[in-house]
């Protein structure tokens, strides 16, 4: 017999063979073509194991049913062909024996066969015995093995085929790289910065230390490493790797580590006026120096009350904590220390802070919309920032925000209307962006604990709701230098807590409401720069704890100045000029003690002399304005003459300090060096 017999695992893994590599099989018919084209426009070839190896490059799912289908036709072939062999069936000099049943004989020996050579007789299917054939009974435990066998064969191609596939995706993984690092389900792969020279590209892969810290890190992030090899970023990145703790930190400090550097590399930190401890690695974050700006917080007490800065900073030697006993930030206070450049997104990562305050510095650039994932801030002053923009929606959903401070920044666009659902706010403070637009929106009442409105020189425009008298926590409503029009509404009187109404240089008409007396509190009264009617209520003389300004300059005022503001002896300014007031100046004046400034200029209507009694105020009184009034006349007392750093003024020739006596020298008004008129 020529060469050695078959087996069907030589067979199977023939087959595997071919499937491995993309040979065509030993069917035959059109060659294999590998198509790796997204439509397949490759001709599925005839051949069962080329049709199979086809299937599969389209991507088809019928390629495992052809794979099938060759082991069972392979199988079904070697069988038939073990069976014939193990029965005797061979042929004789290239010619085969009829099959079993066929009725025709071979010739006898030595009749027609002249080589006188041996012929095997074909056994009749009737002379086979009635027992069961050895090799018919072994044929039955042979095909149970066999289909055994196949089964697990086929298992085994299945596997193999599997795994080339994985191999090649883990090839073309490595080989071929990404641009698209937004995917969350797994850490980028990230190659390393050299420290040595920031230009080079890295190396080695990352370590499983530096794969921790990026699956920390937004996505965008870790695309600020990879790109900018100078940024921030990046420089906050391999900063953490000389960090020899680095293991040792929770994942908050290690994020709030990286924030930090960032934040110091991102406002040129460098040039900080104090940056004392920054980035030294033996020195906890914690004592890296923090600035609380103690004037600033003076502030807030006298706004906020002693309270409310004791919940920020408990009492402390030397100076507030700003960490938590967890050793993570809570506080952060950069006021006045020559930061530059822009707040980074990263900084935002702190979300733990309950205060953050970066006043009086050189910063630009938008506020994040990041800001709203700091959930638990209670205060937020950014404050003299340029090309800030709008400010950002989100900032509505900082539900425990007490305190927002936005003044002098370059804000354009609207107040969102999210920030009137901030009803635990005690004070907004957004002043001097003449930029920025907004009216006042009804929703103010609901602010039940807001205690300071502070938007002046702020391009409000509409008129001030009669919800505002809601608002009964107001201590500070200060509107100035905007465009509200409309009348005051009287539940404005409702605000017996109020301590500030400034409300000057607006559009407001109608007259001044009658209560604001009951603001028995107020120290500020401001309401110059508008076109009020009516009268100076005589009520408003019960105002005793005016302490600062009492300002009706510049309106329509008219009727007499009530001798009742007398009573505000705590006053240190009195403003009526620029109205259309009639009537004396009264004396009742003199008594008060506390008065520097008082204005009665180009009211046109007052008349009769200057109350000696004013005399009495000789060494608080500095200036007083009473040019303009043509039917004033006497001799001004000698005592307003001398009063505290005086000098004779008007308004063609006026004192060059700040303080003076100006009045029109008629000879009909004199003295103070003014010649009077004989007779």
């Amino acid at each position: 017999m020529a060469g050695s017999k078959p087996n069907e695992q030589d067979l199977l893994l023939r087959i595997a063979s071919e499937r491995a590599s993309g040979l065509s099989g030993a069917e035959g018919g059109i060659q294999h073509v590998h198509n790796t084209s997204a439509s397949c426009q490759t001709t599925i070839s005839s051949a069962p194991v080329n049709k199979a190896l086809d299937l599969e490059a389209c991507g088809s799912d019928d390629h495992d049913d052809e794979i099938l289908k060759v082991v069972q036709m392979r199988l079904q072939q070697h069988r038939a062909e073990n069976r014939q062999k193990s029965l005797g069936l061979l042929a004789v000099d290239g010619n085969r024996i009829p099959e079993q049943g066929s009725t025709t004989r071979d010739p006898l020996p030595g009749s027609d066969n002249p080589a006188g050579l041996a012929v095997a007789n074909m056994v009749e299917h009737t002379d086979i015995p009635t027992a069961l054939p050895h090799t018919a009974v072994n044929d039955t435990d042979t095909s149970r093995m066999r289909r055994e066998q196949t089964k697990q064969f086929k298992t085994t191609i299945l596997l193999g085929v599997l795994f080339v596939i994985v191999c090649i995706v883990v090839v073309v993984a490595i080989l071929v790289p990404s641009d698209d690092h937004q995917s969350t389900d797994a850490n980028p792969t990230i190659p390393l910065k050299s420290s040595s020279n920031s230009t080079q590209a890295p190396t080695q892969a990352p370590t499983s230390l530096e794969d921790s810290i990026f699956s920390l890190l937004p996505n965008e992030t870790v695309a600020r490493i990879l790109k900018d090899r100078d940024s921030p970023q990046s420089m906050a990145f391999d900063w953490l790797m000389e960090d020899g703790e680095l293991p040792s930190y929770s994942n908050e400090q290690i994020m709030q580590k990286f924030a930090l550097v960032a934040l110091f590399h991102a406002t040129a930190g460098e040039r900080w006026y104090d940056n004392t401890n920054w980035l030294k690695h033996n020195v906890s974050e914690c004592e890296w120096y923090s600035n609380p700006d103690f004037a600033q917080m003076g502030n807030w007490r006298r706004l906020l009350g002693e309270g409310f800065l004791r919940d920020f900073f408990p009492p402390t030697e030397p100076a507030p904590t700003m960490c938590n006993e967890d050793g993570i930030y809570e506080h952060l206070w950069l006021d006045h220390n020559n930061l530059g450049g822009t707040l980074p997104e990263e900084f935002y990562l702190m979300t733990s802070l309950k205060t953050f305050s970066a006043g009086g510095n050189h910063l630009e650039g938008s506020i994040s919309t990041r800001v709203g994932q700091l959930s638990k801030l209670e205060g937020f002053g950014v404050t003299d920032v340029t090309n800030v923009g709008v400010i950002p929606s989100e900032l509505g959903l900082l539900s425990r925000l007490r305190l927002l401070s936005l003044n002098e920044n370059d804000h354009t666009g609207s107040i969102p209307s999210e920030l009137w659902l901030l009803t635990n706010l005690d004070s907004m403070l957004v002043f001097n962006s003449p930029r920025l637009k907004f009216s006042i929106p009804t929703e103010i009442g609901n602010f039940k604990r807001l205690r300071w409105l502070a938007a002046s020189n702020f391009g409000i425009s509409g008129t001030i709701p009669s919800e505002i008298g809601t608002a009964t926590s107001l201590e500070l409503l200060s509107c100035g230098e905007n465009k509200l029009t409309g009348t005051l509404p009287s539940e404005i009187a409702q605000l017996t807590k109020l301590h500030v109404l400034a409300l000057w240089e607006n559009n407001l008409r109608g007259t001044i409401p009658t209560g604001l007396e009951r603001m028995t509190d107020m120290f500020v009264l401001d309401m110059s720069g508008n076109q009020l009617t009516g009268t100076v209520h005589t009520e408003l003389g019960l105002l005793t704890g005016l302490s600062v300004n009492f300002n009706f300059e510049g309106n329509h005022l008219t009727g007499t100045i009530p001798s009742e503001l007398g009573l505000l002896s705590l006053a240190i300014e009195l403003e009526l000029s620029n109205n259309l007031l009639l009537g004396k100046i009264p004396s009742e004046f003199g008594q008060l003690s506390s008065m520097g400034r008082l204005a009665f200029a180009n009211n046109s209507l007052l008349s009769g002399t200057v109350p000696h009694e004013l005399s009495a105020l000789q060494e608080v009184l500095h200036t007083i304005y009473l040019e303009g009034n043509p039917e004033l006349s006497g001799t001004i007392p000698q005592g307003v003459c001398d009063m505290n750093g005086t000098c004779v003024g008007t308004a063609y020739d006026p004192c060059e300090g700040p303080y003076g006596l100006y009045f029109e020298c008629t000879g009909f008004l004199c003295g103070c060096g003014c010649p009077c008129l004989d007779g």
